[in-house]
């Protein structure tokens, strides 16, 4: 079997059958103070994917624009000691549901040619009256309409708030949405804060073209 593609495809849960690394596909972590998602693991690195800075200025008549630029890839030491996030986000989980608090689960799969998209197991409303990005429907792992959709309707689920979660979902869209594994993943209402809370960090900082 193909030793990549025998990698889990959940987000933060990852059986590996070949090799023990400290990090697994789709662990998310802190590079150089930005989110990064490992996307392939092998003896020699771990690729990551890392979501840039936002770039945000002005035009000559003064109009203010925000771009906010593809991700890019970095390779690391598969055993690197590197904060990883979504385990952490687990043990929270656990002592959450311990305490008898609210977790969201957001859940993609695909069967045959149907994708697959819930919310602690109901179907995840697509929410095409804030923006029809594509009523064909979702899709991940990529840049184009369907990630779009999805990142918007994960967000206003997730946030429970239209306006918040159209600021947003571009961005979510980059920093997650397109490095998704093509199978299966999994997100986890912790996980996405954590995300959220490093996309502000970065605005908050308006790096400046």
């Amino acid at each position: 079997m193909n030793g990549i593609a025998d990698q889990g495809e959940l987000f933060g849960l990852v059986l590996q059958r070949r090799h023990h690394f400290r990090l697994r596909v789709n662990d998310l972590i802190r590079l150089q103070g930005r989110l990064g998602l490992i996307i392939r693991v092998s003896e020699c690195s771990a690729v990551v994917l890392v979501n840039r800075r936002l770039r945000q200025f002005k035009t000559r008549f003064d109009k203010p624009v925000r771009i906010q630029p593809s991700p890019i890839t970095y390779r690391i030491s598969p055993n690197s000691e590197t904060e990883i996030l979504n385990r952490k986000a687990r043990r929270k989980q656990q002592t959450t549901k311990q305490k008898g608090g609210h977790m969201k689960t957001y859940e993609g799969s695909r069967q045959g040619y149907a994708v697959i998209v819930t919310v602690n197991g109901r179907p995840l409303n697509p929410r095409l009256d804030l923006y029809n990005h594509s009523p064909t429907g979702f899709e991940w792992g990529y840049c184009g309409s369907g990630p779009a959709q999805l990142a918007l309707a994960i967000l206003a689920d997730h946030l429970a708030d239209d306006r918040e979660a159209l600021n947003l979902y571009q961005r979510f869209k980059w920093a997650v949405v397109v490095g998704l594994p093509r199978r299966r993943w999994i997100l986890t209402s912790l996980i996405i804060d954590q995300i959220l809370q490093n996309i502000r960090n970065q605005e908050a900082e308006g790096v400046i073209a």
